[in-house]
């Protein structure tokens, strides 16, 4: 039997399911054997960086300028899809770069990039924002629908607070935000969520969380391509 080529689960999804019951995440990650995104937010997510005005190590001493919406929508135009893809990177960047322009004053980069849990994932970003001269850990949940919700947010918070407050005195009382852009009738719109008060989970807890999730990511993925070469009655198929 062909080996299943196994699929990442990307970190939003893995947020939102490893809350669940077992029985509902298989049903979920079953489901989502056989899902793809219509388009792309890879283009809006690389450029961060510019959008939060991030200050590099070697150019600290120099005089740093927040690089224009205009410029981030040109890199754009280049790196997206024309039609949606571009219209949906373009709206993310435009509700991002108006948040950073009235809020924040620099960002800088951060060592620390992901935490293990099953595979390396993602839940902050790779540098902090400073906002009111106090640092704050963020992460960006773009989708314009099925984003992040309260139960998986606290995973991401408690992720945070696993990777950097807890390894990095500097960074003990750093303040810890989600910022989402739903799309609400049609137009993106920012919404901000603070882990002040958010009941953390410790990094146990969320590694024997992780481990259910991911050996049930696995079987899922068996199982879709056993129903698959069921209904083909056990062929390859020319496409694969």
């Amino acid at each position: 039997m062909k080996t299943v080529k196994i699929r990442r689960l990307n970190d939003t999804d893995f947020c939102k399911t490893t809350v669940l019951s077992p029985e509902r995440q298989w049903t979920r990650l079953l489901h989502m054997t056989a899902s793809y995104a219509p388009y792309s937010l890879s283009p809006v997510r690389a450029r961060l960086p510019d959008i939060f005005n991030l200050e590099m190590p070697l150019f600290g001493g120099l005089e740093h300028s927040r690089v224009p919406l205009t410029l981030v929508h040109r890199i754009l135009e280049r790196a997206c899809r024309p039609g949606f893809e571009l219209e949906q990177n373009q709206e993310v960047a435009e509700v991002l770069h108006e948040f950073s322009t009235e809020h924040v004053t620099i960002s800088r980069p951060l060592p620390y990039g992901s935490l293990r849990l099953g595979q390396d994932r993602s839940l902050w970003q790779k540098g902090y924002l400073v906002i009111d001269g106090r640092p704050v850990l963020f992460q960006i949940d773009a989708r314009g629908s099925d984003g992040l919700d309260p139960e998986a947010r606290r995973v991401v918070f408690s992720g945070m607070h696993a990777g950097v407050r807890e390894v990095d005195d500097d960074f003990t009382n750093a303040r810890l935000l989600i910022i989402q852009v739903p799309r609400i009738r049609g137009v993106r719109k920012p919404r901000l969520h603070w882990g002040d008060e958010v009941e953390l989970l410790d990094y146990r807890r969320l590694v024997a969380m992780a481990e259910v999730t991911e050996s049930l990511w696995i079987e899922a993925q068996r199982e879709q391509e056993r129903r698959r070469r069921g209904s083909t009655g056990g062929a390859a198929g020319a496409l694969l």
